[in-house]
């Protein structure tokens, strides 16, 4: 595969960098993994047999196991990509050569089947943005102004975007 993107060191280990000049908007790539149901990835986050940056939420009760490379792209509370769709990583700034490409994982998390049954889904943040959360949690954890600017942008997986919107009206 032809990537615009390429796995390096990073802060904290891994990350993916950009290979070109990617203006805002465009796609970056489909995030790609194996579609396991919500209770297999609990049952596999419970017994580590994968990471908590492993599994992508692309529907209510359904997940991807991301695959290499796209399990590297890291989290920052100030990205410069999204998660919109399903799976498909856009850019929400222009992303210079040699840039780290970045998404906030608040952003395509949304199972509160998990938090009832087995605890809530949080990692620590350490991203270094000037706006940064410190954890990372459920969107629907984040407060309400980070919510609504999300929600007007369109700019979140169409699970969470579709929950959101018939909830307002």
């Amino acid at each position: 595969m032809n990537f615009k993107f390429e796995v390096k060191e990073a802060k904290n280990g891994k990350g993916v960098f950009s290979k070109i000049s990617i203006k805002s908007g465009a796609i970056i790539c489909y995030l790609l993994g194996t579609k396991k149901a919500n209770h297999v990835i609990y049952r596999m986050l419970k017994t580590d047999k994968i990471g908590k940056d492993y599994p992508l939420q692309v529907k209510e009760n359904e997940y991807l196991v991301l695959k290499d490379p796209y399990v590297y792209f890291n989290h920052s509370c100030s990205p410069n990509s999204a998660v919109v769709e399903r799976n498909k990583l856009i850019a929400t700034k222009d992303i210079a050569v040699g840039e780290e490409i970045t998404y906030d994982y608040s952003m395509v998390s949304l199972d509160e089947t998990f938090e009832e049954k087995y605890e809530e889904w949080k990692m620590e943040c350490d991203c270094g943005s000037s706006n940064c959360r410190k954890t990372i949690m459920d969107f629907h954890h984040l407060s309400k102004k980070e919510k609504q600017k999300a929600i007007k942008s369109k700019m979140l997986p169409d699970f969470i975007l579709n929950q959101y919107l018939s909830l307002e009206k």
